[in-house]
Order: C-alpha cells, then sequence, then structure tokens
C-alpha cells in the first residue's frame, strides 16, 4: 500500500478480491453516487465495516458469500473468541477460517458437516443472522409472517424475520414479497444492517447525542455520556481490552454486555428495560 494514500479502509465485505489486491479509500468509490442504498453504503463504509475494490467501484448489485457476510458481522461486532470447529470445507489457512470460528462461537453458524463458505449468502439467512447477534426473535416454529410468499421462508428463520419486519427492519419488495430464497446483494445487506443498527460506534471518544435506534459499541475508550439510546445499546466484546464508561444515558429498550475479562465498563445513572450480560469476565461497576 502507498503511503501518499494515507489513510485506508480494510476491506471487509471481498476478502476474496483483498487475497490479491489492495483497499481503496471511501473518497474513490465511484458507482454508489445514484444508487438507492448509498446512505447505507457509504455509512458502513466510514465505518470500516466495508469496503471495496482498488478499481473504484462497490459494485453494490454484486451478491455476497456467507464467508464475506461473515466477515461483516466479526468487523461489525469486533468478535474475538474462536471456537474448535470441523467443517469439511474450512480448513486453517483459509481468509475465512477466523471468521468462521468467531461465527461459531457467536452462535449464528450452525456447527454441520460443511459451512459452505463461497455460496453466495440468501436473504434469509442473513435475516436469521441478525437476529441472533441483535438478539432479535428466536428459532421457533408456526410463526406467521405477513409477507406474500411467508410459505417459502424456513421455518426456523420464521420468528426472527417476524421479528425483523414488526421493528420496520425489513419491509420486502413493492409485490408483498420477502423473496427469503434470493440471493442477497451487496447493497442490500447494507441497507438491512444499517436499518437494525444506526448508530456504529467504532472510534474512542465520547458521545452525547441521542440516537434513534439500536447501538453497537465495539471501541475502547467510549464514554456515552447524558444522552437516549431509542433502542438497544449493544457492547461487543471488541473494546479492544479497554473501557467503556455510561453516564446518564436511558436506553430505551436493552443493554446487552459481551465485554471480555480485561475490559472495564463503568455504568453510572442509567436507565434501561435491562441489562443483559452475555460474557462472563468484564469488570462492571455500577454506581447509582
Amino acid at each position: 500500500m502507498k503511503k501518499a494514500r494515507g489513510k485506508v479502509l480494510l476491506s471487509v465485505a471481498i476478502l476474496v478480491a483483498v487475497m490479491f489486491t489492495s483497499v481503496f479509500s471511501f473518497a474513490q468509490v465511484s458507482d454508489i453516487e445514484k444508487h438507492w442504498a448509498k446512505e447505507e453504503i457509504s455509512n458502513l463504509i466510514q465505518n470500516k465495516i466495508v469496503s471495496g475494490y482498488t478499481d473504484g467501484t462497490f459494485r453494490p448489485d454484486n451478491n455476497i458469500t456467507r464467508a464475506e457476510f461473515y466477515t461483516i458481522i466479526s468487523e461489525l461486532f469486533g468478535y474475538e473468541r474462536l471456537a474448535e470447529v470441523k467443517f469439511s470445507d474450512v480448513k486453517e489457512g483459509d481468509w475465512f477460517y477466523d471468521c468462521v470460528r468467531k461465527g461459531v462461537k457467536a452462535g449464528y453458524i450452525p456447527e454441520e458437516e460443511e459451512a459452505k463458505p463461497n455460496v453466495y449468502i440468501t436473504r434469509e439467512e442473513v435475516a436469521r443472522i441478525l437476529g441472533i447477534t441483535f438478539n432479535l426473535g428466536e428459532k421457533e416454529e408456526g410463526v406467521e409472517v405477513k409477507f406474500a410468499d411467508a410459505e417459502d421462508i424456513s421455518g426456523n428463520v420464521k420468528g426472527y424475520i417476524k421479528v425483523l419486519q414488526e421493528k420496520g427492519f425489513i419491509k420486502g419488495y413493492e409485490d408483498g414479497t420477502f423473496r427469503p430464497k434470493g440471493n442477497i446483494t451487496r447493497a442490500e445487506a447494507a441497507k438491512m444492517i444499517s436499518n437494525v443498527c444506526k448508530c456504529i460506534v467504532k472510534t474512542s471518544g465520547e458521545y452525547s447525542n441521542n440516537i434513534e435506534g439500536n447501538v453497537v459499541i465495539s471501541a475502547p475508550d467510549v464514554t456515552l455520556k447524558d444522552m437516549t439510546i431509542n433502542g438497544s445499546l449493544y457492547i461487543s466484546e471488541g473494546l479492544g481490552k479497554g473501557s467503556l464508561t455510561l453516564k446518564n444515558v436511558t436506553v430505551k429498550e436493552k443493554i446487552y454486555i459481551n465485554a471480555g475479562e480485561k475490559d472495564k465498563l463503568n455504568i453510572e445513572n442509567i436507565t434501561a428495560e435491562k441489562v443483559v450480560i452475555n460474557k462472563d469476565g468484564a469488570k462492571i461497576d455500577f454506581k447509582k
């Protein structure tokens, strides 16, 4: 990479391309200017969740593989813990090896004979993963989903899609269908992620603006102060062995804590529907 280009973005959404090419800056993206998902794509690029190709394109209407989407989710949440895996099509040395291990540990990649990492991911599979990682819905059968093609949705995914639809995170197509078995495009994936997560905090600092939606924090040494989050707050593993301070913060829904044992959370005068601690070990100092 040339130092003259300054700050560069780590390639996330297209790691296959990164095996042979370097990444490029946001200013070089040339094919999203008039795209319907420009705002969502730009947001994820600026937060270093996705990137694109060195020819200056993002290729928003291209499909995305399972492994590429796993990598996006791993980058979004800053997953660190690794599971031992025995997939016949995933081996040490594969560029997606650790992302698959992280996905299994996080619970959104099922332990089966094959992971099929290079297969294009479907719309219902993306919905299932977002449902699990954002704690939206459950794996349950017999759930009624209000899409015209609801009968095409896999039974173990309907619970997640039901909640995602009810919250307005997914709306489907103009004909009332969701097209669950269809391959999702890069733009559609960006849109769905942005709908579920309105604010991504990946830079250290103090924040005090109110947020209309869910917030994910995956950066060290962050302070949220004197603010209201009209959604849920997700504190990820990716704090980088740093600290997080919440002071005078109102969270309208839930706080999910996944911080690691070397992370420190200072929480003072917060209001939330519920605090869910998903990982033991983080040093949490609650003050009234």
